[in-house]
């Protein structure tokens, strides 16, 4: 499973999370041959799809090969009061971060049990343990990245299959900007600022994941959560 972590495609943990953060779906690793569908970029062993969906307006993504190992980093973070927020970022929320990422274990997990042997990561969030104001609806998805990737872990592990849950806290990516509100994303500045402008750099969230990919595959990390060390909650 470390052929396509080291030699030529060594920092691929350093770029994945920048290319695939926002409402970008993730990478296959050690893929045996390509696939049909949204295919953003190709290097070496890494492959990088748009939001997996199984019929909407990208198609449908048909794997073929045999893959090691699946990144779904698909998210979408609209944040707001309840009283006010349009419920359509609710949906679009529940597409990208549920249904995008259920699709993505959809295209690989039959293959891997079949094989018995293959690593599923999962990019959540401390909102996946944690409640924060203004966060209801993605607070529910990314508790769903919790507990569906949990059920899967006690349904595969018997078939030799890993099962990963990251969970960051606040992150330097784009992700901070594509909320809608303005006053969740001054009040986001201000927080920041408050505990000295320090948070993750998404290089520092791929260390993690490297780390727990790169473990024999008989180790499963069930779970990193990781954030700044001056962050409170």
């Amino acid at each position: 499973m470390g052929s396509s972590m080291t030699g030529s495609n060594a920092p691929w943990y350093n770029t994945w999370w920048h290319s695939c953060s926002g409402t970008m779906g993730g990478i296959v690793v050690d893929a045996a041959s390509p696939f049909t569908g949204t295919i953003s970029s190709l290097s070496g062993n890494i492959i990088n799809t748009g939001v997996m969906s199984e019929n909407g307006p990208q198609g449908t993504i048909i794997l073929a090969g045999n893959f090691s190992g699946v990144i779904n980093n698909a998210g979408l973070m609209l944040l707001g009061d309840m009283t006010q927020q349009d419920p359509d970022e609710w949906d679009r929320m529940l597409d990208v971060n549920v249904k995008g990422l259920l699709n993505g274990v959809h295209a690989v997990i039959k293959g891997m049990v079949e094989r018995r042997h293959g690593t599923i990561i999962n990019v959540s969030s401390t909102s996946g343990r944690k409640t924060y104001p203004g966060h209801v609806a993605y607070v529910g998805t990314k508790h769903a990245v919790h507990a569906l990737s949990e059920n899967l872990r006690e349904e595969v592990s018997p078939h030799n299959v890993r099962v990963i849950v990251i969970a960051p806290g606040a992150c330097d990516t784009e992700l901070q900007t594509i909320t809608t509100d303005d006053a969740v994303k001054a009040g986001f500045k201000e927080w920041k600022e408050e505990i000295g402008g320090v948070i993750l750099a998404a290089s520092e969230v791929a260390e993690a994941i490297r780390f727990a990919y790169e473990q024999p595959q008989k180790v499963c990390i069930r779970e990193i959560v990781l954030a700044s060390t001056n962050q409170p909650v």
